[in-house]
């Protein structure tokens, strides 16, 4: 993954504190739907969508959520979100289908 550059500095993206926020079993709304690329492959390629601007911004990427599958009461796969600027209080854990979300989220894009 390339970095970028930010004021007199370098930043990579996907480095491994860039989303600190567990947001696993959480279902997050408003997000974009990612298929390109092998996105919905693994939690890893999710992620790595998300912090390489996968969602169609600026790379301002806030949130990314996969699912692999699961059914009854869960998430339905495989499926890749992300979000940028995401309010992640707005984030539920009693959501309909928030069972088997494997997620994590930052407060701020990684860069900036």
């Amino acid at each position: 993954m390339e970095g970028v550059n930010v004021g007199a500095g370098f930043c990579d993206p996907c480095r491994p504190d860039a989303f600190p926020v567990n947001l696993s079993n959480v279902q997050c709304f408003g997000l974009t739907s990612i298929t390109v690329g092998g996105a919905a492959a693994s939690s890893d390629a999710c992620r790595a969508a998300c912090c390489g601007g996968g969602s169609g911004g600026s790379g301002g990427c806030t949130v990314w959520q996969w699912c692999g599958g699961v059914a009854g009461d869960a998430c339905v796969g495989p499926a890749c979100w992300v979000g940028e600027g995401t309010d992640l209080a707005a984030c539920s854990a009693t959501a309909a289908h928030a069972k088997g979300w494997v997620s994590q989220g930052s407060e701020a894009p990684p860069c900036t």
